[in-house]
């Protein structure tokens, strides 16, 4: 059901838009608009993620640097989780897409449970 909105202002049609934490209609033409308060759902999970890494035999500097920076824990303790498969961290949503998005940059696999419905 995608009706057209029409401007008061000068009857061209609306365009929607999201921008940050607003999102309305604005009109491309005469720039008339409305707009409201847009909360992304991600910023009101309230599910407790855990983010997992799988056993590393041989982790290199980079992975062990970034799990540390993950779980806050020192380099010798990051290496020895590594290397036992029990690097895990469990938080809200917001916070296990930044962890992911810094495994990404490093190419480290990781799984998150349950699943989880936000783009990484």
């Amino acid at each position: 059901m995608n009706e057209k909105i029409i401007c008061e202002k000068c009857g061209n049609e609306m365009v929607s838009f999201i921008r940050g934490s607003s999102c309305g209609v604005e009109c491309s033409k005469c720039g008339w608009g409305l707009a409201t308060t847009y909360i992304e759902p991600i910023k009101t999970d309230e599910t407790n993620y855990t983010l997992s890494i799988p056993k590393i035999s041989e982790p290199d500097i980079d992975h062990i640097k970034a799990i540390s920076n993950i779980l806050n824990v020192n380099f010798l303790k990051s290496k020895s989780l590594l290397q036992e498969g029990n690097a895990t961290i469990t938080d809200k949503a917001v916070k296990i897409r930044d962890y992911a998005r810094s495994l990404n940059e490093k190419s480290i696999q990781f799984t998150i449970t349950p699943d989880f419905p936000y783009e990484i």
